[in-house]
């Protein structure tokens, strides 16, 4: 089995080639650290499957992926990534694989085992569906905590707060933390009516009561079920454009 490892931060791919490597029927023909080398390599080698990272500069993996299947190749990609915002959609598809970091070497043989049952290559027209959906707004997130996965109703979100390499999800009265970024959050939560009104925070346009005038172009943004933000001046036109197309 020829595999490309796709990662642009050095140590996380390395882990994964050595972990590769200790099955004897793999072989990983190229190491790239961003899309556009991974392109290079994917054309040049035509590998049967590529562990490719979806958050990296430039060219991200859905990309990349998608530039796979426009130009028909055929590797079948198994996506590798420290953020699980698209695992549900990549399970509910079952046309690729998901694996979260930090990698695990049973997960990973459970990966490989699926690969060696259903054959390396995979269908153009299953992978097209499965990058269509998961570029499409989601229905749910996913909260890791104790070894459980938790889905979280997007309808029932009300704002979300950035805390380090997580985003803090506000529903009613509980709150959950989601491995993913605020700014790609907001991209994908754009379409459903969210938009930023801080640095740091994201909140639902139809989850805002009422806006108070702080002084310097600041608000106080108030919930209807009463939680107090702030909105920063720079964010008002946003924020205006939305609820005026809204």
């Amino acid at each position: 089995m020829r595999i490309v490892v796709v990662d642009d931060e050095p140590i996380a791919r390395q882990y994964l080639v050595d972990l590769l490597g200790a099955h004897a029927d793999v072989q990983v023909v190229a190491e790239c650290g961003d899309g556009k080398s991974a392109l290079t390599a994917i054309h040049s080698q035509d590998p049967d499957v590529v562990f490719l990272d979806i958050e990296m500069p430039g060219l991200s993996g859905l990309d990349v992926a998608r530039d796979l299947v426009d130009g028909e190749l055929r590797a079948r990609v198994v996506f590798a990534t420290a953020y699980d915002e698209f695992a549900l959609r990549a399970f509910e598809l079952n046309a690729v694989d998901y694996l979260l970091k930090p990698f695990d070497e049973l997960r990973l043989a459970d990966t490989l085992d699926r690969l060696r049952e259903h054959g390396a290559k995979s269908d153009a027209p299953g992978m097209h569906a499965a990058l269509d959906a998961l570029a499409t707004p989601p229905e749910f997130l996913t909260s890791h905590s104790r070894g459980e996965i938790r889905l979280i109703q997007v309808a029932e979100v009300d704002w979300c707060r950035s805390e380090d390499n997580y985003v803090r999800v506000s529903v009613s009265d509980a709150s959950h933390l989601v491995k993913t970024t605020l700014s790609s959050l907001e991209k994908r939560l754009g379409p459903l009516g969210f938009v930023r009104i801080h640095r740091g925070v994201l909140v639902r346009v139809s989850a805002v009561r009422s806006l108070e005038p702080l002084g310097r172009g600041d608000y106080r943004v108030v919930l209807h079920n009463g939680t107090d933000l702030t909105m920063s001046r720079r964010y008002k036109a946003n924020f205006d454009h939305v609820v005026d197309g809204s």
